[in-house]
């Protein structure tokens, strides 16, 4: 799939940013894709986790909050595979630097991210089945409107608050930065990524210990 995304860039396309070369251009369109592909995947698949876990949902003994996190963590699997497989085409590249220790970092916010709107969504899903099926559409949308195949200067002015209204984009530019520019992102992103991964963890948590009984009723 990544490679049939960077010969759609490169060869169709033919995007060439000015300050990157052809190898450095597949490697951003690589670390926006693999956050990306990540995203989709937890998100589709948390969402709906709940209604075909119906009789561990009931089950008094297994913690129900626990189904979510197990769903975020599958779809995630391919993640640090597919970050070390861009780690090692950065170093192949010639970018040794501090700022890939910082990835981690950034994979563990994402997962904190991913598993918040999934106890939002999956009990969402409880209610409105239909739910899934939008997911599929919004990652969709999602995967235009983040900057992966394109930079945010690319962009004209007037559709960069559209991007910056994009949750998905903060996580795209942590591995961009560290992976391909070899910098530390700026400090609104850094800040903006952080405090919206923990707020949407704790937020998620909260609203799903105490709704989670009056929505199991649509079980």
């Amino acid at each position: 799939m990544l490679s049939i995304y960077a010969l759609t860039y490169t060869v169709i396309f033919r995007v060439n940013p000015e300050t990157m070369t052809v190898a450095d251009y597949v490697l951003y369109v690589f670390s926006g894709l693999v956050p990306y592909m990540t995203f989709a995947a937890a998100i589709s698949a948390g969402a709906g986790v709940l209604t075909k876990d119906r009789q561990l949902l009931l089950n008094t003994v297994f913690p129900s909050e626990l189904l979510p996190v197990r769903a975020a963590l599958v779809a995630s699997a391919g993640l640090p595979i597919g970050v070390t497989i861009l780690i090692v085409i950065a170093l192949a590249l010639g970018k040794w630097n501090a700022t890939l220790l910082l990835v981690p970092f950034v994979m563990v916010l994402q997962f904190m991210f991913q598993c918040g709107l999934i106890w939002l969504l999956s009990l969402l899903t409880l209610v409105v089945r239909d739910v899934q099926f939008m997911i599929q559409y919004v990652m969709m949308v999602l995967l235009i409107a983040t900057p992966i195949g394109y930079t945010v200067d690319m962009m004209p002015r007037a559709l960069k608050v559209m991007a910056y209204a994009n949750p998905l984009f903060y996580f795209v530019t942590w591995y961009q930065d560290l992976i391909v520019m070899n910098k530390l992102p700026s400090l609104p992103i850094v800040a903006v990524t952080i405090v919206m991964s923990v707020m949407a963890f704790a937020m998620g948590f909260w609203i799903f210990e105490r709704a989670k009984t009056t929505f199991f009723d649509y079980a």
